[in-house]
């Protein structure tokens, strides 16, 4: 039992570090320095934890870095088309009738 604590004790002192590095990573994509909005950069390195962090650069201050996730990636939606009626209402509008002199 007491070789079980110790294991445990020493997997979370090893796992620590890491994870305060997690939470203390600057998150979102706005630049920790200037507040600019920072691009993408792709990186073979971090592709597998892509969903966790990603390679961040911003183009007004130079800053590079490690930025993480907040939450989903949102993908744009697409607006449902209005479909045409065939009637249009702004037909009798005095710009439409041409000028007059």
């Amino acid at each position: 039992m007491f070789w079980l604590f110790v294991v445990a004790l020493w997997a979370a002192m090893l796992l620590s570090p890491v994870l305060l590095l997690f939470i203390f990573l600057p998150s979102g994509c706005a630049c920790p320095r200037c507040g600019k909005e920072t691009l993408p950069i792709r990186s073979r390195l971090l592709h597998p934890a892509r969903r966790l962090a990603t390679l961040r650069w911003c183009m007004d201050c130079g800053w590079q870095g490690l930025t993480r996730q907040t939450g989903p990636r949102k993908s744009p939606r697409r607006k449902a088309a209005i479909p045409d009626t065939g009637h249009d209402s702004d037909n009798d509008a005095p710009w439409r009738s041409g000028p007059v002199f």
